[in-house]
């Protein structure tokens, strides 16, 4: 056996043991049944990258689970838990089985994806679960989960633990990409957490609904009782009252009460009185009460003087008198109930009380109460007692919980004797309440035994679980086959990002090329944020002017820099050259600076963006304070002042111009582009005029910058631009550079065919300059590729427009496919091409 071996082995002990840890932490209250089980995929996996022979390593971390989930009582279950283990061996062979052994899967497929989890996952787990659910029947106790709901529990929970485990493993174990992995592991973990979550909610619901009902039932039964317990206690005060009204009561009359409360209260056994006698009394009381008895009396003293009830004055003694009925009770008449130290206990405690007293209760579940007959005088005159027969008392309750899957015992707190029932047993859920009868406490526990329970909790379950597994395998397969995709097309998006880093190198230049620009002006320039009025740039003229650095006035307000009268002031102008109509606001301004108060001449311009929407606002200032000093200078301040708004208006010009035209060639850039072609589009559409637009990319350019360098490939770009520019003469004609080697040109109210023509004017005028291509396939000089698209606008939500441009690029890119140097035409819609 080799080293090897035996580490796989151990590694898939470990694991198994790990997931069915988990698997059991999730398990359904108060029952093996776990609605996950992962180590169901870890068994599936192991089989198939290493083996059959991982057999052995299933069967160690099952017998693991089983033992440690029992706490070692599985020891003493029989061979129940072995064949359990055996089970999940059986489940995992039968599933690499069903897969064919195979060890290598990259999951790309659909045929693939759904073999593993249709067989791997749904059979096999269904194997499992009618295997396990075999074994618990035929075991000598079957467990709550030997029926048909748990199976649908048990083979969910298998199935869900192998379709979410299971392929994470083996994409892991055959080297696929961690992207991969982590885009198929986290919606399959979030979506199978949230069904186990969910299911746990309803599980904890339903048994938060059955401790509710329990409760509910609980006190209405433990009130019935204490209610009806009170009734039986205090009828003893009724016949109390006829001691109460004279110093003797004959038998006949303790009689007549007495058997009015038996035929009342048939949990009664018999009622008596006990009169109090002084031990000095006792042979005259004895005269006494054979005279009214009308037969010979003798009180029978007890075994041991310590059970006598002592006052502080003198001995007394609390003898039998009267007994009803008095069938089958003649011999305790004379009796000391006393001698008993539980009902010592009571009478004592009733006299002192002053309210009803109950002793232990005895053998056939039969206690004697006690209450105090006090004379006028206030003093104990004796003592009325009951047999009461407390089984009898609470047969009432029992009754009520006969039919209802609802189980009672009663026990005496003082005592710790079972009045009812036995100890708590099983699982299931209890709910406990205390009653108090004649000074004992009465502990009673209410219980809903553990089948009732799952009974409830796993109504429904398995519909909710089969919905959840079914949802998790067709995500999980969706997932496995989107990112398998993507994965194939990696290239592609490589290529794509070299690109985009080209323009984005363009557009550094660009702006390196404007700040550059902003910075030398000699004027004060302020660029705001539409929303907000905070700067967003500033250059070194307006630091000069406010003595301060640029990082501490950008993203500032005016209210950094003046007083609030003058921000009030500033701020009115700045929102009403946002809002106005006007391209440009001029105004003059009286600010503080450093060097004191001085005079602008302000010019504040609205920044637009394709919707017209202004997202900034440039504001440049001309300090104008000398010259308004200087009034022999008016005329020299006015023709400045024209010189001034002259060189505002050209670097305003100047910067319109620099944000519309591409700065290598010279003609338009992508932003001018895509709004000519909305508003061309607009017009063509209202006036029902044709648009063309036309696509352009310089053949094998990139072959052209290998050769001999990007600055010549610079040049290239240039003498093309001058060229097309040259070849469309029209001025409603646009011609842009789209990006990289491409030009894009707009023709508005040009059909295909007129398109098509100027098309081959530009082809014919790119080859008569013959500009040289060191490294061209298709000859010595550069050439072009052409796409067409031409059609009639329609006024819709301005989506087409970007169909048109699509049709043109696909019709350039036909051009290049067929051999390049040449131009092709398409008509819009695509299928009137």
């Amino acid at each position: 056996m080799s080293t090897t071996y035996l580490q796989r082995l151990l590694i898939v002990t470990f694991a198994y043991w790990a997931a069915g840890l988990l698997g059991s932490y999730l398990s359904l209250p108060g029952d093996a049944v776990s609605p996950f089980w992962p180590a169901a995929g870890v068994a599936l996996a192991a089989l198939l990258l290493w083996g059959p022979g991982m057999w052995l390593g299933v069967l160690a971390g099952g017998l693991l689970i089983q033992f440690q989930v029992t706490h070692l009582a599985a020891l003493q279950q029989g061979w129940e838990p072995v064949l359990l283990a055996f089970c999940a061996v059986a489940q995992g062979l039968v599933g690499a089985w069903l897969l064919g052994f195979q060890r290598q899967w990259q999951l790309l497929s659909g045929s693939e994806i759904f073999r593993l989890m249709a067989r791997g996952a749904l059979l096999s787990a269904a194997v499992g679960a009618s295997l396990e659910l075999l074994v618990t029947l035929l075991s000598a106790a079957p467990s709550s989960h030997g029926t048909l709901p748990a199976l649908v529990i048990n083979w969910t929970g298998n199935a869900l633990g192998i379709a979410l485990v299971a392929p994470i493993c083996l994409l892991w174990a055959n080297g696929t990409a961690l992207g991969r992995l982590l885009w198929t592991s986290i919606p399959m973990v979030l979506v199978s957490a949230a069904l186990i979550w969910g299911v746990q909610q309803l599980v904890d619901s339903r048994v938060k609904q059955v401790s509710i009902e329990l409760n509910r039932q609980a006190d209405v039964l433990s009130e019935a009782l204490k209610a009806r317990c009170d009734h039986y206690l205090q009828s003893l005060t009724g016949l109390m009252q006829i001691f109460r009204g004279s110093e003797y009561v004959s038998r006949e009359e303790f009689r007549v009460v007495a058997d009015e409360l038996l035929a009342e209260l048939p949990a009664i056994n018999a009622i008596g009185w006990l009169p109090r006698v002084e031990v000095s009394q006792k042979a005259a009381f004895e005269a006494s009460a054979s005279q009214e008895l009308g037969k010979a009396y003798r009180i029978q003293p007890p075994a041991d003087d310590s059970h006598w009830l002592q006052e502080a004055s003198s001995s007394v003694i609390y003898p039998v008198l009267y007994i009803e009925p008095r069938q089958g009770n003649a011999a305790v008449l004379g009796f000391l109930p006393g001698t008993s130290e539980g009902a010592a206990m009571a009478m004592t405690q009733a006299i002192r009380s002053g309210k009803v007293a109950m002793g232990e209760v005895g053998e056939q579940n039969i206690g004697l109460v006690f209450r105090a007959a006090m004379g006028q005088d206030g003093k104990v005159m004796g003592l009325v007692f009951a047999k009461l027969d407390v089984g009898l008392l609470l047969a009432a309750t029992e009754e009520a919980i006969r039919n209802a899957p609802l189980r009672l015992s009663v026990q005496d707190d003082n005592t710790r004797q079972f009045i009812l029932g036995q100890a708590e047993v099983g699982g299931g859920l209890h709910a406990h309440r205390s009653v108090q009868v004649g000074g004992r406490l009465w502990r009673l526990d209410f219980q809903y035994q553990q089948p009732y329970v799952l009974d409830v909790v796993q109504a429904g379950l398995g519909l909710m679980l089969i919905g959840g597994l079914l949802l998790v395998v067709v995500i999980g397969s969706t997932v496995l086959l989107v990112t398998g995709q993507t994965s194939l097309v990696g290239q592609e998006v490589a290529k794509r990002t070299r690109e985009l880093q080209a323009v984005n190198q363009q557009l550094r230049e660009n702006e390196h090329f404007l700040n550059s620009l902003v910075d030398n002006l000699p004027l004060s320039l302020q660029v705001k944020e539409a929303k907000g009025l905070r700067f967003k740039r500033v250059n070194k003229a307006c630091e000069t002017l406010f003595g301060q650095s640029r990082q501490a006035l950008e993203g500032q307000d005016d209210a950094s820099l003046w007083p609030p009268e003058v921000v009030a002031s500033l701020n009115r102008d700045d929102r009403q050259a946002l809002a106005g109509e006007e391209r440009t606001m001029v105004s003059e301004e009286r600010l503080p600076t450093v060097k004191g108060e001085r005079w602008f001449r302000t010019l504040r311009v609205p920044v637009l963006e394709p919707d017209n929407a202004s997202s900034h606002l440039l504001i440049l200032r001309e300090d104008i304070t000398e010259a308004l000093n200087n009034e022999a200078r008016v005329q020299e301040l006015n023709v400045a002042l024209a010189e001034r708004n002259s060189e505002l208006s050209a670097a305003n010009h100047q910067l319109e111009q620099l944000s519309r035209i591409d700065a290598l060639t010279q003609v338009a850039n992508r932003r001018v582009f895509d709004e000519e072609l909305a508003n061309e589009w607009q017009r063509c559409a209202r006036h029902q005029l044709p648009l063309g637009v036309m696509m352009l990319d310089v053949d094998h350019f990139k072959r052209f910058n290998d050769a001999v360098g990007h600055l010549k490939g610079d040049v290239c770009l240039q003498h093309i631009a001058q060229l097309l520019s040259a070849a469309i003469q029209r001025s409603s004609d646009l011609v842009a550079r789209f990006g990289g080697e491409e030009f894009a040109v707009i023709l508005p109210g040009s059909d295909l065919a007129e398109a098509q023509s100027l098309a081959e004017k530009v082809l014919d005028t790119v080859r008569q300059a013959a500009l040289a291509h060191p490294d061209s396939p298709l000859g010595p000089y550069v050439s072009v590729s052409i796409g067409i698209a031409c059609g009639y606008p329609v006024q819709h939500d301005g989506t087409e427009r970007l169909q048109l441009l699509a049709l043109a690029d696909k019709a350039l890119y036909r051009a290049k496919a067929t051999g390049r140097d040449r131009c092709l035409a398409m008509a819009w819609p695509e299928s009137h091409s």
